[in-house]
């Protein structure tokens, strides 16, 4: 275990979090509790100027690897939205990214536009019914080239659940900015318990033994 005078020296260096993670990352797994997450992790000017890092160190020393804890993507499984969307997110996305390199970029407005906003206009609205010609993009097709008659749109949508829609809604939130920087609630809160109870239960007990 790391003794006090290698802790001093370690905080005098390269400041509180860096010496309080080289501690925390000695225990095992079982002694570690969200009290020795916070105490590893936060907002460093809220540390007096001789406890802050000025050395770098602190980005790249992470021995936990709870740094991951606040990399909200969709495809970081320790990530809110990932808990949130029970890893449709993931999926989500993946979908997205697929459907632009088949489709092209305007589908992204498109689908954006039309499902998530609700937004008309006569050409969403021609794609969403199906309404198109046989059209090739390599003749100038704008949007894309489908087939008279064909029901992909129609029946694709019709096949979303409410759980696609919130997770789909969620993922177009991160793509466009718009979520608020998370931050996991500190242990015992009304936040917390409200998080948790968000959780599914295999994600519940995964992060749990994380700690």
């Amino acid at each position: 275990m790391i003794d006090r005078a290698t802790y001093q020296r370690l905080l005098d260096t390269h400041g509180r979090f860096v010496a309080t993670r080289a501690f925390i990352a000695e225990k095992s797994p079982e002694q570690r509790d969200w009290t020795s997450f916070y105490a590893c992790y936060g907002d460093e000017r809220k540390l007096p100027e001789n406890e802050r890092c000025r050395t770098g160190v602190l980005r790249q020393f992470d021995p936990m690897g709870w740094t991951l804890l606040y990399e909200d993507h969709p495809y970081n499984e320790n990530s809110i939205i990932y808990h949130l969307t029970g890893g449709q997110s993931a999926y989500w996305l993946d979908q997205l990214v697929k459907a632009r390199e088949f489709w092209g970029k305007w589908v992204i407005a498109f689908l954006y536009k039309s499902l998530i906003c609700d937004e008309s206009n006569d050409v969403y609205d021609a794609i969403s019914d199906d309404q198109g010609e046989f059209v090739m993009v390599e003749d100038g097709a704008t949007f894309c080239a489908w087939f008279e008659g064909w029901r992909g749109w129609t029946a694709w949508s019709a096949s979303l659940g409410e759980g696609d829609m919130n997770a789909l809604g969620e993922v177009f939130a991160w793509i466009r900015g718009e979520q608020e920087p998370h931050r996991w609630p500190d242990p015992g809160t009304p936040e917390a318990a409200a998080l948790l109870s968000k959780l599914p239960a295999a994600s519940r007990q995964k992060q749990e033994n994380k700690q």
